[in-house]
């Protein structure tokens, strides 16, 4: 499911009730924390198992002209969308920058491992994940 911005303006009670058939089907939610939408509840949907991914919505077209493609940019939106505060839960959403699209497209040669593709994104050692997910801005 792309964005499932839905998701995120329902009661808990049918918010336990979509969960169950996403994860009876099978489906995974792919979110981009855009703007001043409504984004799906993470911590709630991946507690119960829902498989859920993050990404970008275009580069700077027209539909978003802002968006740069960042997509640690992208974990910081969408924990401070979601209101995290525990580095448990930031590390959550940093996955869904980075592993958890690989892992719902079936990747097979996916990770830092030999005889895995070297795609990857660097973020210094000395940071905490808390400040991992910060976005650092370039110059305008």
């Amino acid at each position: 499911m792309s964005h499932g911005f839905c998701l995120g303006e329902v009661d808990s009670e049918r918010l336990k009730a979509l969960a169950d058939l996403l994860l009876e089907h099978d489906i995974a939610v792919v979110t981009c924390g855009a703007g001043h939408y409504p984004i799906p509840p993470i911590l709630a949907l991946r507690k119960v198992g829902v498989r859920m991914a993050a990404g970008s919505n275009g580069v700077r077209d027209t539909w978003d002209p802002l968006n740069n493609g960042d997509i640690l940019e992208r974990a910081y939106q969408l924990a401070w969308h979601g209101e995290t505060r525990s580095d448990p839960d930031i590390e959550t959403i940093l996955g869904l920058a980075t592993h958890s699209g690989a892992q719902i497209m079936g990747t097979s040669d996916y990770g830092l491992d030999v005889g895995c593709r070297a795609d990857l994104v660097l973020v210094g050692p000395r940071l905490p994940p808390r400040r991992s997910a910060c976005a650092r801005h370039a110059a305008w």
